[in-house]
């Protein structure tokens, strides 16, 4: 696959209440970005809209890029080997 593209990549990092966001391609070495900071998912004493309600923004456009890779994906055709 990767003499037909980069293999454009999501990695979902989850390590105990704290969850992060990388994106990572294959060029002539593997290339990994952080797309978001460390987010505290645990729970706190009082109820905070803004910090749920900025979580849900960033799992939902996860959601759709992940949809638009799943497309980009779909679309693309095997490469022909030529034997050599």
């Amino acid at each position: 696959m990767t003499q037909a593209c980069f293999c454009p990549s999501f990695i979902v990092s989850v390590a105990g209440p704290w969850l992060v966001v990388l994106g990572a391609i294959i060029t002539s070495r593997v290339i990994v970005h952080r797309l978001t900071d460390y987010i505290w998912l645990g729970g706190g004493r009082a109820i905070d809209d803004a910090r749920t309600l900025k979580i849900a923004r960033i799992l939902n456009g996860l959601r759709q890029a992940i949809r638009s890779l799943t497309d980009f994906y779909a679309s693309l055709s095997r490469p022909v080997d030529d034997g050599g």
